[in-house]
């Protein structure tokens, strides 16, 4: 909820970082992954999604490479879809809790998220979807947008759509609204969405073409040469109405099986 976004970003200057590591049992990373039962590893996960929920904001510690490692294991190769939706989740709001020093971990995170974006399973799908904008919101670094290519570049349509309206939300969320990080990912991200928005699937091709639109006009690159040239690639019918911000309706942000989407503004 957009609510909480604005709470989550204020936190900072209204309280202290709170430590919650400490306050899981002592080996709990460790002990995640090798407990037999899913229902069990849904529970020992649960423990951090409540410190998460809890405090607002949460202190970086030296034992987030073991959660990290924890994650990544359940979210790789889990057979269980709730388990990884929890994992997901502790993903989304440790980026949301921490902030930018939860940035480097998000580069092993987000690869497997991306992924998950092929996923016919509903609730494991807003759970991924739902992390991957809280990691791009808090934790925005240019190796984080050009991940968002691999979902772009798949071959499954799902994850090309989805992947699509991830950067429709990102043109949106409360913390990326004029970011530094646009500058460095303009380029890569409009040349990735335009090779979707010429996809043979129609539906596809639309919600790329909405995207792209959204993309060149919130940035204000329409005169650039460079999005002029990518721009030419679409069929003739489609190029004026892309560049001039005015192709149809607004860029869609609900994913397939997401509720509204932290970080949308």
């Amino acid at each position: 909820k957009p609510e909480e976004v604005k709470a989550a970003a204020a936190a900072p200057l209204l309280q202290d970082a709170e430590e919650i590591l400490r306050k899981l049992p002592s080996g709990w990373a460790d002990k995640v992954a090798g407990l037999s039962k899913w229902q069990e590893r849904k529970g020992e996960l649960e423990k951090l999604t409540e410190l998460c929920r809890k405090f607002p904001v949460v202190k970086y510690e030296s034992g987030y490479q073991g959660v990290q490692a924890t994650l990544c294991r359940l979210l790789k190769t889990d057979a269980n879809a709730q388990v990884q939706g929890e994992a997901a989740q502790i993903a989304g709001l440790l980026a949301q809790r921490i902030g930018k020093e939860f940035e480097k971990h998000t580069r092993q995170i987000l690869p497997l998220l991306m992924v998950k974006l092929r996923e016919k399973n509903a609730g494991l799908l807003r759970h991924v979807t739902k992390a991957v904008d809280e990691i791009l919101a808090f934790c925005p670094s240019e190796a984080g947008f050009e991940c968002l290519k691999s979902a772009l570049a798949d071959k499954n349509p799902a994850a090309k759509k989805e992947g699509c309206l991830a950067v429709s939300r990102a043109l949106k969320a409360e913390g990326l609204v004029g970011a530094p990080v646009w500058e460095k990912v303009a380029k890569s991200l409009v040349a990735a969405v335009r090779v979707v928005a010429v996809d043979p699937d129609k539906a596809l091709r639309e919600v790329a073409t909405s995207t792209l639109t959204a993309l060149i006009s919130t940035l204000g690159i329409a005169s650039e040469p460079w999005v002029k040239a990518e721009v030419n690639k679409l069929p003739e019918n489609r190029r004026a109405g892309v560049l001039q911000g005015s192709a149809g309706a607004p860029a869609p942000v609900a994913s397939s099986g997401a509720d509204p989407v932290v970080g949308a503004a």
